[in-house]
Formats: C-alpha cells, structure tokens, sequence
C-alpha cells in the first residue's frame, strides 16, 4: 500500500509533468497544412515527439514513486516496472530537501 508521502510526490510529479508537456505544446494549431511547407515537419514533429517523451517519463517516475515502499507488495511491483530494483535510489523517491526544493 503506498504510504501518503509516496501519493503526495507522485501526484505532485505528474502535476509538474503536466505542467511541462504544456510548456512543449505549440500553442498555435495550424488549420491547413500545405504540402510545400518544408518548415512544418521541424517545428511540429520534435515538439509531439518531446512532449509525449516527456509524459512517458513522467508516468513512469510517478509509478516508481508511488510503489517506492517497504511493503512487500509494493517492492513485488517495483521488481515488475524497475529493471534494477536494487539500483534505486530511495533520495531520489522520498521527500528529501532536494525534492523539495
């Protein structure tokens, strides 16, 4: 069962990914696409390409956090989504000064 420090962080993660992936969002949709605008492809794809990139690493930070406990059950999880477990750095998931600031 993850503990309420663990939720906090987490939910506090995915609100800061949010708050990034519309950082990266264009804030200007185009409504016709020409087919001689060479520009399109640079300004467009990178921008998706980091915002979705950004909102997978988010998520899975976010998991990593919430299931980052010392209850079996969760540790069980954590060997399912982490490849190296034992690699984890328990500053990295917990409130610490440097998360906090």
């Amino acid at each position: 069962m993850p503990s309420t420090g663990s939720s906090i962080l987490s939910l506090t993660l995915l609100v800061s990914g949010y708050l990034n992936s519309l950082c990266l969002t264009s804030p200007n949709k185009a409504t016709t696409f020409y087919s001689t605008d060479r520009i399109r492809f640079l300004t467009n794809t990178p921008s998706i390409l980091g915002t979705h990139t950004s909102s997978l690493a988010t998520l899975y930070h976010a998991l990593v956090t919430l299931f980052s406990t010392s209850s079996l059950a969760d540790r069980e999880i954590i060997s399912r989504i982490c490849l190296y477990p034992e690699h984890l750095d328990s500053k990295s998931v917990t409130w610490t000064p440097r998360t906090v600031g």
